[in-house]
């Protein structure tokens, strides 16, 4: 146990709180004592000197260490130096004819430093310079630099024409115009390579052409039973209600379109006719056969028994109408 915590035994700074002590140096000088004396030289070996020095460019005197090569007395002194140092010659700019300074220094590094006056000469010279030239891909004519045409630059417009052409494509005829084109092999595996262009495919896809062509049957008129009177009654049978998705006539900002079942316009029963969104009426246009059925089904587990008096409502409405 260490002794101050023992009994009776007081510690030798009791009663001097905040008191610093006193050190062992105080009054003591280099004179009275050979500590201090030996303390003093060796901080002196440490020392550098100062010397004062007077600048070449102002003609003032300044202190400066003795190790330190300092020869101006600030930055602005160093850098008129530097300017007295360097020759600068007279040049006469390339494209607009005036007369500038330049350095000397400058003239020596491998650059078009020293022919032109500022930048805007120098972009203005370039310009004269550039080059006429058909890209290799597409035809089209564009400019160039004459530095870079020497280089071997210039062959492309851009740098989509140059990616293009490093892929091979395969030749194709057109279904439609009979043209040969030119395509990626990627693509003939995704089912391309039919068509040159959309237009062609547009117009091959119209009439008779088109894979869902029933002769011409959009083209004939609706009988006059299918007015507005009818479809109103349909649209309150089926409670404003797309019977194909379920969405009602509110979301869709405007009245459900009727739809016949078998697709015949002269059939307007009641029992052939159905309430549809826009958008539902034309993706049933597709499968006619499998919509057809599944419509019929549809109406007979709905209404089911009523559907006979439902029926023969309508149509004693329309008459009474």
């Amino acid at each position: 146990m260490n002794k101050q915590f023992k009994k009776n035994n007081v510690p030798w700074n009791k009663g001097t709180k905040g008191v610093m002590p006193i050190p062992w140096n105080k009054g003591l000088t280099k004179d009275t004592d050979a500590r201090v004396a030996a303390y003093g030289e060796k901080q002196r070996k440490f020392r550098v000197k100062r010397i004062s020095k007077q600048c070449p460019v102002c003609g003032e005197f300044f202190i400066s260490k003795e190790t330190q090569n300092q020869k101006n007395c600030s930055l602005g002194c160093t850098g008129k130096a530097k300017v007295k140092r360097t020759k600068r010659i007279i040049r006469e700019c390339k494209y607009c004819g005036k007369y500038f300074k330049i350095l000397e220094s400058k003239l020596k590094e491998p650059s078009n430093k020293g022919l032109f006056c500022d930048g805007k000469c120098f972009l203005n010279w370039l310009k004269k310079q550039n080059i006429e030239k058909t890209c290799l891909f597409c035809g089209d004519k564009f400019k160039i630099c004459l530095s870079k045409s020497k280089r071997g630059a210039g062959k492309y417009c851009s740098k989509v024409c140059h990616s293009k052409s490093q892929i091979k494509r395969v030749t194709r005829i057109c279904q439609y115009c009979k043209e040969k084109f030119e395509i990626v092999p990627g693509e003939l595996k995704k089912g391309g390579g039919k068509f040159c262009s959309l237009d062609c495919k547009y117009e091959m896809a119209k009439g008779s052409n088109h894979y869902n062509w029933k002769g011409g049957k959009s083209f004939e008129p609706y009988t006059a039973e299918f007015n507005r009177q009818l479809k109103d009654l349909i649209r309150q049978r089926d409670k404003h209600k797309c019977q194909k998705c379920g969405c009602p006539e509110i979301e869709n900002a405007e009245k459900l379109s009727i739809h016949h079942i078998d697709y015949n316009k002269n059939n307007c029963l009641p029992s052939n006719l159905i309430a549809l969104c826009r958008r539902c009426n034309g993706a049933v246009n597709h499968n006619r056969e499998i919509w057809e059925v599944y419509f019929k089904d549809l109406i007979q587990c709905k209404f089911n028994r009523k559907f006979g008096r439902q029926e023969r409502t309508i149509i004693i409405k329309r008459r009474n109408r």
